[in-house]
């Protein structure tokens, strides 16, 4: 089997959860022994001589000018990849093309691939996500658009019907496409879970994720201001590009720390020696892959019902909703009180698997 694959961002380093996504997907296609032809747009992350390792041939594309897409019909996040270069390289063969995400779907009606197996990873509702994203961004030019793409999104989603196959993130989502178009099916995230008997367990609980992502720097602010005071532990809060402002912010507590732009490697040991995790959302879109990898752990975690709603993860963590519950779930956590159902949450995991993964693709390419 031979696969063209297009990703809307270069997917190494695997270090947020988009990428994590693609990069997974990629490696469980090798292990399947699939022929990967990857196409992926460059906007600073720069080329990967790694990726060259899991793919047969790799293709960078420069992603155009974000400012005059903003000034576009079309969403900023399509027309800032839509690139003639890419569909004379997809038109040499007639091998089955797999988008990832909504974000690269400036080709999927083009006349030239009508004849062409076409597959479209979703990784949000993107118009629901964008939307999300506004109401977590202080009022002012940054929410006003979001707001314009989400609009946008709401009306360029309909080129996803001319998909042979909707590739859902979350069976949320899928009830949500198959409604829409008739042509959704859940596919999980690909996750590998390592030994954590390889790491030390360390008395403080983590929260980590992109936090440049409005979403997850509205997250460490809830809970800076609801939470961490009230909390017998220390707390370290780790991911990429954190703001002035939150540096700021988490420097204030006693009780805080901030790990700023950890390497792959330094963020799994984070996860992996954590004693507890925990979570917290505004906005129920998508699958937050953060959570499978602390899943991996078997610590408990403790996040509110948007974190894992849709997801079916919620047999597997400690759901609350209200500061106080958080403050003695955590509290209890700290002095293992909390327990987890570990064998709810293997059973989960083995939904996530690399194998199950790779066949259940392939079946859709059949």
């Amino acid at each position: 089997m031979k696969l063209h694959i297009i990703s809307f961002d270069v997917p190494w380093p695997a270090d947020y959860g988009g990428v994590i996504d693609v990069y997974n997907r990629l490696e469980a296609l090798k292990q399947a022994g699939v022929d990967i032809i990857l196409h992926t747009f460059d906007y600073g992350r720069g080329r990967a001589d790694h990726l060259e390792e899991v793919c047969n041939k790799v293709y960078y594309y420069k992603r155009k000018n974000r400012i005059v897409g903003m000034l576009r019909k079309e969403p900023m996040i399509v027309n800032t990849r839509s690139s003639e270069e890419l569909l004379e390289r997809l038109k040499q063969d007639r091998l089955p093309i797999l988008l990832e995400g909504q974000h690269t779907t400036a080709l999927l009606d083009h006349p030239d691939l009508s004849n062409r197996k076409k597959l479209v990873r979703i990784h949000n509702v993107e118009h629901e996500y964008y939307m999300g994203l506004a109401n977590n961004s202080i009022k002012g030019a940054r929410s006003a658009y979001f707001k314009k793409e989400a609009s946008k999104l709401k009306r360029h989603e309909s080129i996803l019907q001319h998909a042979d196959q909707l590739m859902c993130i979350t069976e949320k989502d899928q009830a949500y496409y198959n409604d829409k178009f008739g042509n959704a099916t859940y596919l999980p995230v690909a996750i590998s879970c390592l030994d954590r008997n390889e790491y030390e367990q360390q008395d403080y609980i983590l929260y980590h994720g992109n936090l440049s992502v409005p979403e997850n720097s509205s997250a460490v602010k809830w809970l800076l201001k609801n939470v961490c005071s009230d909390v017998q532990a220390s707390f370290v809060f780790a991911g990429k590009s954190p703001s002035d402002e939150l540096r700021g912010l988490i420097s204030v507590h006693s009780n805080t720390k901030l790990v700023a732009d950890p390497s792959n490697e330094e963020m799994q040991v984070l996860i992996n020696s954590a004693k507890a995790h925990v979570f917290y959302t505004s906005q129920a879109t998508g699958i937050k892959i953060k959570l499978l990898r602390s899943l991996c752990t078997n610590a408990p975690i403790i996040c509110n019902g948007k974190m894992v709603e849709g997801t079916g993860l919620e047999k597997a963590c400690h759901v609350v909703d209200e500061p106080t519950q958080y403050v003695s779930a955590l509290n209890n956590a700290m002095l293992s009180k909390v327990f987890n159902d570990e064998k709810a949450r293997k059973e989960l995991l083995a939904t996530f698997d690399y194998g199950s993964h790779a066949e259940k693709l392939l079946s859709f390419l059949q």
